[in-house]
């Protein structure tokens, strides 16, 4: 349970005077940012860029292949 507490006394008097989105509690729950480091953003990439490479070698492959099915028969 977050929020704040009095404690130590018998009886309080007090109002609210703000109670949105932009309150100390409400912006201290938000989650931090993801931090990744160099390495991995670089890992990211290279391993997109392989995917892209196997995926266009094998339409490459297959459109060889499907060529040369069609010369022979």
């Amino acid at each position: 349970m977050s929020g704040t507490f009095l404690k130590n006394t018998n009886w309080i008097v007090g109002f609210c005077v703000y109670t949105g989105v932009h309150t100390k509690i409400m912006l201290n729950s938000e989650g931090g940012g993801v931090k990744r480091s160099n390495l991995d953003r670089y890992l990211s990439s290279f391993i997109f860029y392989i995917l892209c490479a196997q995926v266009v070698s094998c339409v490459v492959i297959t459109l060889v292949a499907s060529n040369l099915a069609s010369k022979d028969g």
